[in-house]
Parts: structure tokens; C-alpha cells; sequence
């Protein structure tokens, strides 16, 4: 159940959206290699950002670095989700036992961790501080689920406590922040249907959506709570922060759809753009939107 008064909170700020002005972003594309499509993981504060070459195989994870708009392919990945602030960046690629995690070093070297016991697929999403991580698993590839990983390798299984419509495909936590509340997604089996899902640090779990969207997806959470993703209405799909009592759309210049994939500290964003009905079911093109003037702390 979502909380009353952050529902009414959601409710005044879907109210107000249409007179809030979009944040004051510089939009800039990028592929990670020419002609590459290219999907997103999270940015850090150096504005490092993990990122996939997708659209066709074979995937390829790379770091791409919008300070200087270079990307570097990480060897063996498949994929590289949120960078940390320590330089850690994770992914996934294949092992011993099917995908599993990896994990690109500040020093430039490639670890492979062992996967979720029995899993045909572990993906790490985030680390935080102390080397713990969350993400996700499949030991069947039909349902999926999310775990909790301490720095030294034990796994803990997460998953939404109770069934909600079609969403069966399984339980999808994407981020987390050092207070421990975690954010992701639960989904259908064809990946067109979603619901954001709150974790929060007390193991407490909740719906959370857009007001009047038809899907939310939560990739993100800062520090201070500042949630970040996506979620679908009649007109497509759009990016959003939500900040505060107030949520704010921020979609791509001219994208047919938008969502967020992440957000650091000084709410400078990561996102994709695409054309098919879902973020997950279509061809992407990345982007880096880097927020104008101090970008105070969120």
C-alpha cells in the first residue's frame, strides 16, 4: 500500500506538474561506439557512467566517462550498471556458472564474482560504501528476483511479499542509497506492464507510482531520497525526478519516449530514449542531461 500522505503528496504534485518549468539541463546524446545502440546504467559523481552496447549481439558493457565523452569497452562484460564513488564499477558478464557478476576496478582490472547459488544469471546493480551490493537473479530465466549480496559474497533473496495483477515476471531492485531504502520495478512476463517497488531500510515494502501514470519504473535513489525513472501516460513515456513533495518530468528534446536510468549527487541525470512501447522491449539511445549552475547536493 502506498502511504497516505506521501500518496497525497504525489497527488498535488501531479496537480502542479504542468506549471513546473524543466529543470535547467544540458541534454547531450552519445554512443559508445559509432553507430552503436546504447543503453544506460547510473552516473556517479565524476560523472562516470556505466553502459551497454545493445540492440544486437554480442553485448558489450563499457564505462563512459561525459567529461571527456570517451567510453571504454570493460573486456568480458556484457554489461556495467552504476558506478560508485570509490571508481568501482559493476556489470555482468559470462562465468563459470552462466552470467555472472563482475566487477571493473579503479586500477583499470576486471574481477568476476561467483553468482547467486543456482542462479543462470546474477546481475549486481549497485554497491554502496562498505562493498555490500543489490540487484537481480533468474534460476530459470521464466521468474526473476532480487537479492541483497555483504561485501564478503553472502546472497539473501528479495522479493516483493505479494501478487500484484499480471506483474508475475518477478521482483527488480535496480538502486539503493547508504540509508538502505531500495528502489526498482516489479513487471509482466511480455516486460510492457510495471509498478515501482520501495524497500525501505526497515524491510518494509510498497507500491510506488506516478499519479495517473499506466506504468512507473524507480531506477534510482540519492542520498536525501530524490527518486529518479520513468513512467508511461497517453502520450508516451517520460523521465522524472521527484524531490521533496514534488515530481518533475524531464524528458529528452523531441524523444518520442524518455526515462531516467540515473542520478548522483548533483542531480545530474543518465537516460535513455526510444521508439518501441517499452524501455525494455526497444532499441535505445543514450544520453547524459548535466544540470546547470551550482548543482547543489540532493
Amino acid at each position: 500500500m502506498i502511504h497516505v500522505a506521501r500518496f497525497a503528496c504525489l497527488c498535488l504534485a501531479a496537480a502542479l506538474l504542468a506549471a513546473q518549468p524543466q529543470a535547467d539541463y544540458e541534454f547531450r546524446s552519445f554512443e559508445v561506439c559509432p553507430g552503436c545502440a546504447t543503453a544506460t546504467g547510473g552516473i556517479n559523481n565524476q560523472l562516470i557512467v556505466g553502459a551497454t552496447h545493445q540492440g544486437g549481439l554480442p553485448l558489450q558493457g563499457y564505462i563512459f566517462d561525459a567529461r571527456t565523452n570517451t567510453a571504454t569497452a570493460v573486456p568480458g562484460a556484457l554489461a556495467m550498471t552504476v558506478p560508485s564513488e570509490n571508481g568501482r564499477v559493476p556489470g555482468f558478464g559470462f562465468g563459470p556458472t552462466g552470467l555472472v557478476p563482475m566487477v571493473a576496478e579503479k586500477d583499470g582490472t576486471v574481477a568476476v564474482l561467483d553468482g547467486y547459488p543456482g542462479g543462470l544469471i546474477t546481475c549486481i546493480l549497485q554497491f554502496n560504501r562498505n562493498g555490500a551490493s543489490i540487484g537481480w537473479t533468474s534460476q530459470d530465466f521464466s521468474t526473476f528476483f532480487s537479492f541483497l549480496r555483504t561485501a564478503d559474497g553472502a546472497y539473501t533473496k528479495l522479493t516483493y511479499p505479494k501478487p500484484v495483477g499480471s506483474l508475475t515476471l518477478g521482483t527488480f531492485l535496480l538502486g539503493w542509497n547508504e540509508a538502505g531504502t531500495m528502489v526498482g520495478y516489479l513487471a509482466d512476463p511480455a516486460e510492457s506492464q510495471f509498478a515501482g517497488v520501495i524497500r525501505d531500510s526497515d524491510g518494509q515494502w510498497e507500491i510506488w507510482n506516478v499519479p495517473g501514470a499506466t506504468s512507473t519504473i524507480l531506477y534510482a535513489i540519492t542520498e536525501s531520497g530524490v527518486l529518479a525513472g520513468g513512467y508511461k501516460n497517453a502520450s508516451g513515456w517520460h523521465g522524472f525526478i521527484w524531490s521533496r513533495g514534488m515530481l518533475q518530468t524531464v524528458d529528452f528534446p523531441g524523444a518520442a519516449n524518455t526515462v531516467i536510468t540515473g542520478i548522483n549527487g548533483q542531480r545530474d541525470l543518465v537516460g535513455i530514449t526510444f521508439t518501441g512501447e517499452s524501455p525494455l522491449q526497444s532499441v535505445p539511445s543514450a544520453f547524459v542531461a548535466l544540470r546547470h549552475g551550482g548543482r547543489p547536493p540532493v
